[in-house]
């Protein structure tokens, strides 16, 4: 029964009386200490003088005297200066212990040099041959030692010698032996030399000559470690890492090329006294000389470590295979079959809103508001938790890529949905009983069909159908058994309906399967040779810059013809740019629009729209959606079907054709000098605009005289002191407009002069360029490629370099040269050729190498290199590192590369090529086009001409020529940008969440990325894996 409720006076009297108790209680045990302190004191014959009502039972300490300000302060400049005496004592001494370590050095250095520049004497002869036979015992003892073989031997499973048995063995041995240790004893193979040569050995290093002794057996030790780390990292299974460790209180290092590079090559920089040999003392020879520059022993061991996932976070997406077995239908877990029977309609929604659906637990309302919130191609499991909670819908998902299943509960625990997730695919896990029988006879099955009551749970005996308890209980159990008996299999590389899906990537297709379908090439051909008509303007907003928000005051646009128009205000406010800017921007679509004949399309040219952008698409007002062409985040053109003025009207960046800012690119031109700061919306409101004081308006700028010169020749300064700052304004926004003017018809000019192409048919400079090429015939008879052939053969691009030598950081002492190639990308494209034709797929069992280098043209393959003969400094074998940047390394290993890096590895290198074994891969066999070296040395060519005249335009040639090999490495274009308003983006969010990347509010419009198909985004890479070599 529940207590009855107390009123307040009644709680505040209880609360006050158990006030008063506690009180009482400290009091009494207050008085209990102070007695307990009293007999103490007494005890001790101590006077008790002390007042006994202390607080505590401490002693009573004086507190200190509080120090005066200049005490303070002097106090700490005490404190400060013992600091700075104590670091520069401390750094002294660091500083004179590496001068003595340098002096030390350079001693040896030159003792080394001066006994090489000499001849040996006779009595020295036996100091060689004592370390030669040194040498000889170190190399015996590391192949001859027990544990090292016996582990090599277990760890070395592709060695001609090992048979099948000894493959089981290792494997074997390794899991039951996850640490193994080797021992090299380096101070035992020295004791096991002959006592006279030992003895002489130590000797050698009491004479003036030790340096070289100590250097030369200093290159043995390490030559001969590094050689049998490298046999064993090249050898060590999957799942197993090394360790290095040298002598007992030696680091522990991780056994990977660069540290065998160090101990192979770098024996410098180890100082003289790393390594102390503390096994033998001598009265004669003290410890301190008989340091020979390497350790008693080195180990190496091995651990196993599991190999982690690219991310931890558990994903969920669209299902990333399809059903081979047509007579199971799996449509309402929305999995297709390879017959397609899914609806686009089905597909295309996202798998938890469809699982959600199908459950029919969840209102439309609700649906609609959490596909809102679901866009992209995969959702977290951490974001579905936070969705449950938002919306209260209650989950049960089963994660079926576990070995044990595991349920994981979201949101509240009432009339949970069961939901179940596989491969990073979501579906409604309700009961679906399937046999092992009909699992294990799918032909036999199909012909039964389903039987009745039993459904799917049957087994047949002879003529008898009895049900089989051997049955699924769910769909994931189905599901999970299904794909482990290959019934679900990845997405076909050659199914172009699947590809055509805009939800389906790379990371869905088995990448064994290097099929495709012939929608995946296309035959790169010219544009249409029909002309096109423009009329041009060119167009700049000038802005506020102070604030969270930059608003604009002012839109100038000039069109070709010379027409110009000025719009402006400056009261613009962040709550009524809106209305004022929307009104401004349907004035100057009309004055676009009486400036284009009716045959022209009209081009308004902005430098730097990415920017200017900001200004339009939320304020212009457009009929329908449309689409933005985004490259790299900056937005570079757009095209708008004004609802006023019942035309199209394209903007573009003419920064993506004149990479250079407005200011640079107006030197031409004389541009002049503007004090952007004074345009504030704190002086539109303190000052009137067309009567600036002139004192004012001069100082936002750096040479004010220069300013007020410049103010009077343009005859803006009045006689009472002011400036018209709008005036001044105006005319240096018009003057940007010209500038741009000037320099993009001045462009087009010259373009058309070198190339035939107009530069308003193209975006962007890299554009211009490859179509340049496909105007020349470069690409004649090649195809723009997609899907799975793109995706392989972009692997064999490397691009450039930057390195040093061997990969190493490099102590240089003294001056460095910098040489720089002239025209590196032209002069690279003036050696190479195009590949015409469709890629084949390499056979191995066929296509071997001695085949492909003498039938194909060139070929794209993975490949094996068992082992790196010979070591360079400028490195040619490329890894992927964990970072998946190439890494170029000595080392052997399974690589993409191309038939050029494949011959120079094998050239400078010297790889056998009969070592080296070929996986699988594309060739082309219908020859070479070699058009692109006589066309990139006429640009070369007139680019040189332009320089010898001082011409400005040069620029734009480089520029173009590099643009060539650009366009050519592009990554493929993956998404697409539009802009909606809400209610569109409604639409999208809800009905076409297959394809949503991302979006963001542009004014009362949204900028919505999309994701495209597969077979959608091509490219060239063939071209650019050339280029790159």
């Amino acid at each position: 029964m529940e207590p009855p409720r107390l009123t307040r006076s009644e709680a505040l009297a209880k609360a006050r009386a158990a006030r008063r108790a506690n009180q009482e209680r400290a009091q009494k045990l207050r008085e209990e200490r102070i007695a307990r302190l009293q007999a103490a004191r007494e005890r001790r014959n101590q006077p008790t003088d002390l007042p006994i009502d202390l607080p505590t039972d401490e002693l009573p300490i004086e507190p200190p005297r509080k120090l005066t300000r200049s005490e303070a302060l002097a106090k700490a400049r005490e404190a400060r200066s013992n600091k700075r005496a104590h670091s520069a004592a401390l750094k002294e001494q660091r500083s004179e212990r590496l001068r003595a370590y340098h002096q030390r050095r350079r001693e040896e250095r030159q003792q080394l040099q001066g006994f090489q520049d000499n001849d040996t004497p006779a009595d020295e002869q036996t100091a060689y041959e004592v370390i030669e036979r040194f040498q000889n015992e170190l190399t015996n003892t590391i192949r001859q030692n027990e544990l090292f073989s016996e582990i090599l031997d277990k760890l070395s499973p592709t060695v001609d010698r090992i048979s099948d048995e000894g493959v089981d063995d290792a494997i074997a041995y390794i899991n039951t032996n996850p640490t193994a240790t080797i021992t090299f004893n380096y101070a035992k193979s020295l004791e096991d030399l002959e006592p006279a040569d030992l003895e002489s050995l130590y000797r050698l290093m009491l004479t003036p000559q030790a340096p070289f002794y100590r250097h030369t057996l200093r290159q043995a030790v390490y030559a001969s470690y590094a050689e049998a780390l490298r046999r064993i990292r090249v050898n060590l299974l999957p799942g197993l890492v090394a360790q290095s460790r040298f002598a007992h209180e030696g680091k522990v290092h991780m056994v990977t090329p660069a540290y065998i590079a160090f101990m192979n090559g770098q024996y410098d920089n180890i100082g003289p006294d790393s390594h102390i040999l503390p096994y033998k003392q001598d009265e004669e020879i003290t410890q301190e000389n008989m340091y020979t520059i390497f350790p008693p022993e080195a180990i190496v061991s091995f651990r196993r470590v599991t190999k982690r996932t690219k991310s931890n976070r558990r994903k969920a997406g669209w299902a990333p295979w399809v059903n081979k077995l047509g007579f199971l239908n799996l449509s309402r877990y929305q999995i297709d079959t390879t017959q397609h029977d899914l609806s686009k309609e089905e597909a295309k929604e996202h798998c938890l809103i469809y699982a959600l659906r199908m459950s029919k637990q969840v209102s439309e309302d609700v649906l609609k508001a959490l596909a809102m919130e679901i866009y992209g191609h995969n959702l977290t499991f951490i974001a579905l938790r936070q969705l449950c909670d938002k919306f209260g819908i209650s989950l049960r998902v089963t994660d079926y890529e576990r070995e044990k299943p595991r349920a994981l509960h979201f949101g509240p625990r009432d009339k949970e949905i069961w939901l179940g997730v596989l491969d990073e695919h979501f579906f409604i896990n309700e009961p679906l009983w399937v046999s092992e029988w009909v699992l294990s006879n799918p032909a036999e099955a199909e012909r039964t069909g389903s039987q009745g009551h039993l459904g799917w749970h049957y087994k047949k005996d002879g003529e008898f159908i009895l049900s089989d308890p051997n049955h699924t209980r769910t769909v994931g159990d189905l599901l999970r058994k299904m794909k482990a008996m290959n019934h679900l299999v990845p997405i076909p590389a050659d199914d172009a309906t699947l590809l055509s899906r805009n939800y389906y990537a790379m990371k869905h297709i088995s990448p064994t399967d290097l099929s495709y379908p012939e929608q995946a090439c296309t035959p790169i051909r010219p544009r249409s040779s029909e002309a096109s008509s423009y009329t041009l303007f060119f167009a700049d907003f000038e802005t506020t810059t102070d604030g969270d928000q930059h608003l604009p005051y002012m839109l100038c646009c000039v069109c070709e013809n010379g027409q110009e128009l000025t719009l402006h205000s400056y009261e613009t406010t962040a709550s009524n740019v809106k209305g004022v800017w929307t009104k401004k921007l349907t004035r100057m679509m009309v004055f676009v629009s009486e400036n284009t004949p009716p045959e022209h399309q009209a081009v308004v040219y902005f430098h730097n729209l990415n920017y200017d952008m900001a200004f339009i698409i939320p304020y212009i007002h457009a009929k329908n959606k449309f689409d933005v062409v985004e490259v790299n985040n900056r937005i570079i053109g757009f095209s708008v079907y004004c609802g006023v003025t019942g035309q199209m009207a394209t903007f573009r960046d003419s920064y993506a054709l004149i990479s250079s800012p407005l200011r640079d690119f107006g030197k031409m031109f004389d541009l002049e000098i503007f004090p952007y700061e004074f345009y504030s919306t704190v002086n539109f409101t303190k000052y009137p605009i067309n009567r600036v004081p002139v004192g004012d308006y001069t100082s936002y700028y750096d040479d004010a005289q220069e300013l007020r010169d410049h103010l009077t020749r343009l005859s803006l300064i009045t006689t009472d002191g002011t400036v018209d700052a709008h005036l001044y304004s105006q005319h240096y926004c018009l003057l940007d407009c010209n500038v741009l003017r000037k320099g993009v018809v001045k462009f087009r000019e010259q373009l058309r002069e070198v190339t035939g192409l107009d530069c308003c048919d193209f975006l962007t400079l890299p554009s211009i360029a490859y179509n340049y090429l496909i105007s020349k015939g470069v690409f004649e008879g090649c195809y723009d490629i997609s899907a799975q052939p793109q995706h392989f053969i972009r692997k064999c691009v490397l691009g450039g370099r930057c390195m040093l030598c061997r990969n190493e950081k490099q102590d240089v002492e003294g001056d460095i040269a910098d040489f720089d190639a002239v025209s590196l990308y032209p002069s690279a494209m003036a050696r190479i050729y195009t590949l015409p034709g469709k890629p084949k797929i390499v056979d191995p069992s066929v296509h071997t190498l001695d085949w492909l280098r003498e039938h194909a043209s060139g070929f794209f393959v993975e490949a094996t290199i068992p082992d790196v003969p010979h070591w360079l400094d400028f490195l040619l074998i490329p890894h992927n590192s964990k970072h998946g940047i190439k890494e170029y390394l000595n080392e052997p290993g399974t690589f993409f590369l191309d038939d050029l890096s494949l011959d120079n590895i094998c050239t400078f290198h010297k790889v056998p090529p009969a070592s080296i074994t070929i996986h699988r891969g594309y060739y082309y066999d219908e020859g070479k086009n070699y058009q692109i070296r006589s066309v990139i040395s006429e640009l070369f060519n007139k680019r040189r001409e332009l320089k010898a005249q001082k011409n400005p335009l040069e620029k734009i040639y480089k520029l173009l020529m590099n643009s060539c090999y650009g366009k050519s490495i592009i990554k493929p274009i993956t998404e697409r940008t539009q802009v909606v308003n809400e209610t569109e983006l409604d639409n999208i969010l809800h009905w076409e969440a297959s394809a949503m990347i991302a979006y963001r509010q542009a004014g009362d419009k949204y900028i919505v990325n999309t994701s495209l198909n597969i077979l959608r985004a091509k490219s060239f890479p063939t071209f650019g894996s050339t280029c790159s070599r």
